[in-house]
């Protein structure tokens, strides 16, 4: 069995699934098994703690989050040491809550900004700190030898930064993609100095470091992708 589970970005998989060819699907299902796949819990949640160690492994302390963990595992809600089952968490790769921060009406990391400039080594300290108990899971995750990946979020879209004027009020379009990009590459670090394996978006989802508008969300204002784009992930998965 694969599960894939986390923030928003981990809904609508068994759905993409089911889009893709019956080719892929029989591949699919000899390489990981049954799919398993639900939202967790929106990403802010994920910025206070929201799971605990017992004798037999990690669990969810969110009560929703528990119970949702329950239900698409058939009520194996402990992810346990030499767990059976592979894992792709989505989490800790979206910055929508990072720059919603009203600090950055007031502060920038662009050294060209008029606004107060952050160095690198002070914004990739905001970023470890915003991502805490996401390392701290995926870490203890790790040390129980459990079989699992991360499971990059969509790039940043254009149309959620023309759309959203919290956002573009405090950033300029080549800011905006900035800070989205640091703040991606300096999570992906920390993974890295962990040993965990990342997931990245397929390239031909991605132009200009944005994603692709056929890719994105048909909603105003979102930040998710649509459907086409979990087909494409689902189909990386079987090239890797």
């Amino acid at each position: 069995m694969i599960v894939i589970t986390g923030d928003s970005h981990a809904t609508r998989m068994r759905e993409a699934l089911s889009l893709l060819s019956e080719t892929e699907q029989k591949d699919f299902k000899v390489k990981f098994g049954k799919l398993a796949s639900a939202m967790l819990m929106p990403g802010r949640f994920f910025n206070k703690k929201f799971f605990r160690e017992d004798n037999e492994g990690i669990v969810f302390t969110d009560e929703e989050a528990s119970r949702i963990f329950n239900k698409i595992t058939k009520n194996k809600g402990t992810i346990k040491r030499n767990d059976p089952r592979k894992f792709l968490f989505s989490m800790g790769f979206h910055a929508v809550t990072f720059l919603n921060n009203k600090c950055w009406s007031d502060f920038s990391i662009d050294p060209k900004s008029n606004k107060q400039y952050i160095s690198k080594n002070a914004f990739i300290e905001m970023v470890k700190y915003n991502s805490r108990y996401t390392l701290k899971f995926l870490e203890k995750t790790k040390s129980l030898g459990v079989e699992f990946s991360v499971l990059m979020s969509p790039p940043p879209q254009r149309s959620f930064y023309l759309d959203r004027d919290k956002i573009n009020k405090n950033f300029t379009e080549s800011q905006y993609l900035l800070i989205c990009e640091t703040y991606r590459n300096t999570f992906a670090n920390e993974l890295n100095t962990l040993a965990i394996d990342i997931i990245s978006p397929p390239d031909e989802a991605i132009k200009d470091g944005f994603l692709r508008e056929e890719f994105a969300s048909e909603k105003p204002g979102d930040f998710h992708s649509n459907i086409e784009f979990k087909m494409l992930y689902l189909k990386k998965l079987l090239t890797i």
